[in-house]
């Protein structure tokens, strides 16, 4: 009985001991202070951006390649314009860089104007054919190339509203 009293004893200082040494090799956690600071105010110029962004979706679908009545190549670019807002659209204006291999080969300035207005909450789909022999030689070549693929980035200029009032990001 003594022995078992003092094996239970030795097994109680053991394991106290090691809980003593667990604690102090417990990591400690660093708590970092940081000072967060609020998104700056955006300039007049990105808030306009903004507003253009918020109130169209602009979406380039591709380009086909067909011939005129008189037998000449001419290139057809397809998009869908929605109108985000409650508002219904007039005018709408943007440009489009059209990137070949990481290089802009043609920007085209693409002013739109709805003769019954963009109503509001709808889509459009729209299509501007241009003569190949329009373009620059080396948008040309990539026009007439089957396997090209293509992507378009839009730059905002204006938006008008059928009540006159104006969004106005680039002229």
């Amino acid at each position: 009985m003594k022995h078992t009293k003092l094996l239970s004893m030795a097994v109680a200082s053991l394991f106290l001991a090691l809980n003593a040494q667990a604690e102090g090799n417990k990591i400690q956690p660093t708590v970092e202070h940081k000072a967060v600071t609020k998104n700056a105010p955006l300039s007049a110029k990105e808030a306009r951006l903004k507003q253009f962004n918020d109130s169209i979706g602009l979406r380039f679908f591709g380009y086909e390649l067909a011939k005129n009545k008189d037998g000449q190549p001419m290139v057809s670019f397809k998009y869908s314009i929605e109108n985000k807002t409650k508002r219904n659209i007039r005018i709408v204006q943007w440009a489009v860089n059209y990137v070949y291999n990481d290089k802009v080969i043609l920007t085209q300035d693409a002013p739109v104007t709805f003769k019954d207005n963009l109503k509001r909450q709808t889509t459009a789909e729209l299509a501007f054919a241009v003569p190949v022999s329009e373009l620059p030689q080396e948008a040309q070549a990539v026009f007439l190339n089957p396997q090209a693929q293509l992507t378009a980035q839009f730059e905002a200029r204006q938006i008008v509203f059928s009540n006159g009032a104006k969004i106005i990001v680039n002229k």
